[in-house]
């Protein structure tokens, strides 16, 4: 979709260009979504998130209030991202992975699906 037809059918989310999101997905007021994005089928974006240029959230996939996606960063089909958590550009976090509100995730780092990263935790970078 276009910049503008976003706006239309999301007028409280802020948008940087185009982006590529399902007729299903949930985007909360307040959010951020970078050009270029990508989110997938009944995904969950909440209240002032922020998802960086070029990323891909996967179907189903929930992103936490406040949290904060880095460009080009892919999270998995039905992958949780806590509240405030930071995911770094080019991250990947798998399938069903569970990613704690707060933690941090590096640049590069890769989250294997299904995985469980507890709260307080910073996963470096590749």
């Amino acid at each position: 979709m276009t910049r503008e037809e976003l706006v239309v059918r999301y007028p409280s989310v802020h948008f940087e260009g185009n982006a590529n999101i399902a007729t299903t997905a949930a985007i909360s007021a307040g959010a951020m979504i970078g050009y270029g994005v990508m989110i997938g089928a009944d995904a969950t974006i909440g209240t002032g998130a922020k998802i960086g240029a070029g990323a891909t959230i996967g179907a189903w996939a929930t992103i936490g209030a406040g949290a904060t996606i880095g460009a080009w960063a892919t999270i998995g089909a039905w992958a949780t991202i806590g509240a405030d958590a930071m995911i770094g550009a080019w991250a990947k976090i798998g399938a069903g992975a569970k990613i704690s509100a707060g933690v941090t995730i590096d640049d590069g780092a890769t989250i294997d699906d299904g995985a469980t990263v507890d709260p307080g935790v910073t996963v470096p970078g590749s």
